[in-house]
């Protein structure tokens, strides 16, 4: 039997691939219709065989992006307008429904094979991501989640990014931070004076070179500032905790890998799992008996904080060797964390170079990187 239905669906469902998804169970139940971002809820109109729509429905909650949240279903019929296709309409702004912002998504799986392939156009690109990873809230100037209305609107996209956020079938597809080396941020390396010592991957390999020499860096994430040095260096960590009148307070680090974490500290299954969420938390962990880390990262404690990295540009920061680092708030104690693109005088005094990218507009929403010694 022939049928339309409308389903409206609230919850989670903006930044994280939801259109796509919902294209792609459409195209597999072979079902004509809609799919449109209101203002806090997704619209969908299906039309096609009635098993087919109960099939798609069903997927439809069992089955979706793993960024996403349902909160409500609710269908109805309706007449068929007996649709030639299924399409992804242009967002409206018509709901009164509370939208949900999606939030900031550590590099999936997917992109990180890319950024590890050197035959990949995005081989070692600092600001990969797709439509399951990288910046969501912290880039989000208004709503619907449009690229329009976030601080990638300013970087007009290459034809081959503009091909895959819109074709419906592409991982990108509406990934609204897609960008590539040919259309994206870029990093440079500057001293604090505001001179551009380096720049791009050269710019990536300086700041290294820097941390393994001991020195402090203020590493430019999603949102913000850090402080980075090498976790193995005392003189470093003392100079950091100075700094940033930190005198005894645990500082948190940061390891590449799950395995190198548990070369520091005992972890269970639970603490596993909350290390690898997407939202990359900072988990205390129990430190093992022979943990050859320094006392200074968290003097007096039998635990420290530790945490994976979330952005491809972290990955490309333990080259030479470092395996370890510390990774606090670029702030005085009491202070706002830094995130404004050039560098306060505060987070100068706090450093000697900087890593700087070319990126988003100045605001806590931000996505980019900076070092310093």
């Amino acid at each position: 039997m022939y049928e339309a239905l409308r389903i409206i669906v609230t919850g989670r469902i903006q930044g994280v691939g939801f259109r796509p998804f919902i294209y792609s169970l459409a195209v597999k139940h072979h079902l004509t219709g809609s799919v449109q971002n209101n203002r806090g809820r997704v619209t969908i109109v299906v039309e096609g065989e009635a098993a087919a729509i109960r099939k798609m429905v069903k997927e439809l909650t069992a089955s979706s992006p793993p960024l996403s949240k349902i909160d409500q279903v609710n269908t109805e019929q309706v007449p068929p307008a007996f649709y030639q296709q299924f399409t992804i309409l242009r967002s409206e702004e018509t709901s009164d429904s509370l939208p949900l912002v999606s939030p900031d998504a550590a590099v999936c799986e997917d992109c990180l094979e890319e950024f590890s392939d050197p035959t990949n156009r995005r081989y070692r690109y600092p600001f990969i991501n797709c439509t399951q990873c990288g910046p969501r809230y912290t880039i989000t100037k208004r709503l619907p989640y449009d690229r329009p209305y976030t601080t990638m609107g300013e970087f007009e996209m290459c034809p081959l990014c503009r091909s895959e956020y819109e074709n419906p079938l592409d991982r990108r597809h509406h990934a609204q931070p897609i960008c590539c080396p040919r259309c994206g941020p870029a990093i440079k390396l500057f001293d604090l004076k505001g001179k551009v010592i380096s720049e791009d991957h050269e710019a990536i390999k300086g700041a290294v070179n820097q941390i393994s020499q001991g020195k402090i860096a203020a590493v430019k994430g999603i949102g913000g500032y850090h402080l980075v040095c090498d976790a193995f260096q005392t003189s470093a960590i003392k100079r950091l905790r100075q700094k940033k009148n930190r005198p005894q307070r645990p500082l948190a680090i940061m390891v590449k890998s799950l395995d190198d974490a548990k070369k520091y500290c005992e972890i269970n299954k639970l603490e596993e799992e909350m290390l690898t969420r997407p939202a990359r938390p900072i988990v205390v962990l129990k430190k093992k008996a022979d943990c050859p880390l320094p006392e200074s990262i968290s003097p007096g404690l039998s635990t420290i904080g530790i945490m994976l990295p979330y952005t491809p540009l972290h990955y490309l920061l333990f080259e030479k060797n470092v395996e370890c680092l510390v990774m606090t708030s670029a702030n005085l104690s009491g202070r706002p964390i830094s995130y404004r693109e050039r560098p306060s005088e505060e987070l100068a005094s706090m450093c000697w170079i900087i890593i700087e990218t070319s990126t988003f507009p100045s605001m806590i929403q931000s996505f980019s990187l900076t070092a310093a010694a």
